[in-house]
């Protein structure tokens, strides 16, 4: 675990290596929270112990609440497992879809099997192997960050609307 209190994104150029499970729950939420303006979010099963937090949900819920610019996209690939399971952030989309959209990764990306979180244009963690927890972060390497939105780009270029994740909650 690291003292993750003195980072801060768009300021802190420092990689972290993330190896358990706590660190990637750590990192992420401290990095969700000081989001201000866009988030992107790349995960095969939008993993649950990582976003289906109630800080994770609260952080961005946060973000789309506070910045009226916010935006908050996330692809995924396996969007009848997300539904069938249950998870916040899609019940989250359903109350402020005007700020998370939620898409359904185009098969071309099926080998893709890694999970990325992008905050700010500044940030990021990155894990390979979605189905692990060993990855890296950085609060701020903006050249980093480029090629993994210049990806996340091409994917959601591509993905499409999945009328389950687009369900409404009243």
């Amino acid at each position: 675990m690291y003292d993750i209190d003195d980072y801060r994104l768009g300021e802190t150029d420092k990689l972290l290596q993330l190896e358990k499970r706590a660190d990637n729950i750590q990192v992420t939420n401290h990095m969700a929270k000081q989001c201000q303006r866009s988030l992107s979010i790349i995960s095969r099963k939008l993993d649950p112990v990582v976003f289906d937090t109630e800080e994770f949900v609260d952080a961005v819920k946060y973000l789309a609440l506070r910045h009226r610019r916010a935006q908050i996209q996330i692809i995924v690939f396996e969007p009848d497992v997300i539904v069938k399971r249950g998870h916040r952030l899609l019940e989250l989309s359903g109350k402020l879809s005007s700020f998370i959209e939620l898409r359904k990764a185009h098969y071309s990306f099926d080998a893709y099997n890694g999970c990325l979180m992008v905050a700010d244009a500044a940030g990021y963690i990155h894990r390979k192997n979605g189905e692990r927890y060993e990855g890296s972060s950085n609060f701020k390497d903006r050249r980093q960050v480029r090629i993994l939105l210049k990806l996340f780009a091409e994917m959601w270029d591509l993905a499409t609307p999945d009328p389950d994740l687009r369900k409404i909650i009243l």
